[in-house]
């Protein structure tokens, strides 16, 4: 974050299901809403009902807010994508995330080192506890496969040394 940043966006994609592109979501209004199920206290999630996507030029989300609900819309960027399938990370006592399962709609995790994320705190469990600072370094020194079934170790090690949380 001195200035070194990365001109690529982070997409994290996690419990993975329809069998869409990336995009059929440019200019789509994505819901950054909790499911019926969760606690009305809870910070929004970004709940994204279409997956299975590949590595190649993205698009990133616009963020809007009011009182009762986020909405993010598909703009122009360039984005990785990691998908985790069913899995979510979830941060522990330790500060560190971990991986939890958990049964809920697909939920879409956005990293950029070039605009101003919200911070998510305190989200429900089985979701990251993510920071407004840049993520640049998540494909540093490794390359991970956009598949649905990727190497789930590998991802939590790159979540350890690249995501940062609040510090």
């Amino acid at each position: 974050s001195d200035g070194n940043v990365s001109e690529r966006y982070h997409l994290v994609v996690l419990k993975t299901s329809a069998n869409l592109k990336l995009n059929d979501l440019i200019g789509k209004k994505i819901l950054l809403g909790q499911p019926e199920s969760a606690a009305q206290d809870y910070l929004p999630r970004l709940n994204l009902l279409k997956a299975n996507l590949k590595k190649k030029d993205f698009d990133t989300v616009a963020y809007e807010e009011s009182e009762e609900k986020r909405v993010g819309m598909i703009i122009n960027a360039k984005f990785d994508a990691i998908v985790v399938g069913d899995n979510v990370f979830q941060e522990n006592k330790d500060g560190f995330s971990s991986l939890a399962s958990w049964e809920s709609p697909p939920v879409l995790w956005i990293a950029s080192s070039r605009i101003e994320l919200p911070q998510f705190e305190e989200i429900q469990r089985g979701t990251l506890n993510i920071s407004s600072k840049p993520f640049e370094k998540i494909n540093e020194g490794r390359h991970f496969d956009p598949r649905a079934n990727s190497d789930l170790s590998d991802i939590e090690e790159a979540v350890h040394v690249s995501w940062l949380f609040n510090e």
